[in-house]
């Protein structure tokens, strides 16, 4: 998986404690490419926003369906930066309109593996049947822009870094 700092230890700790009694939950950090040796021994395999992240994603599908037993769940979520991500794809809609090279780093084109009908194509070419993709919507809601541009202001991520670009214009001093 992908992942900062303390993240298997959290993952873990987090898992353990949402579980509850009796339940049979263990949480494993590995690289999405090489995931451990037993084929076979999970009853589900889970990549959570990583899939972005991951240089070979048909590896990283082929490896989760090999470790999951038969009959097992096989599950992605992903942000879809072209066209369910509105806060994204307005904000580069906008960058590019002001500095056109900021098409070179929109998530929507870059990120193909994030919207359905790419994602679900890698997952029936791994041999996955029942695909089910589909959205979650969750509206958010915004006073101001000053409400929303925070986390554009902290220069994290693709977006935030683009937007503190001098041909942006986000950036305060």
């Amino acid at each position: 998986g992908a992942g900062a700092g303390d993240a298997p230890r959290d993952f873990g700790r987090w898992g353990g404690r949402r579980c509850g009694v009796g339940c049979a939950v263990a949480v494993r950090c590995r690289s999405a490419t090489s995931l451990p040796p037993d084929g076979g021994s999970v009853g589900s395999a889970v990549a959570g926003l990583v899939f972005m992240l991951v240089p070979d994603t048909d590896r990283a599908i082929q490896e989760m369906c090999r470790v999951t037993v038969d009959g097992g769940t096989v599950a992605a979520y992903v942000w879809d930066y072209a066209d369910g991500m509105q806060l994204i794809r307005r904000f580069f809609d906008a960058a590019i309109e002001l500095d056109p090279t900021a098409v070179e780093k929109d998530e929507g084109p870059r990120f193909q593996i994030c919207a359905p009908g790419p994602l679900a194509g890698c997952l029936r070419a791994a041999g996955l049947r029942d695909v089910d993709v589909r959205g979650i919507e969750v509206a958010t809601h915004f006073a101001d822009f000053d409400d929303y541009s925070p986390p554009f202001l902290a220069g994290v991520g693709v977006a935030p870094a683009s937007a503190m670009s001098p041909a942006i214009g986000l950036a305060t001093d």
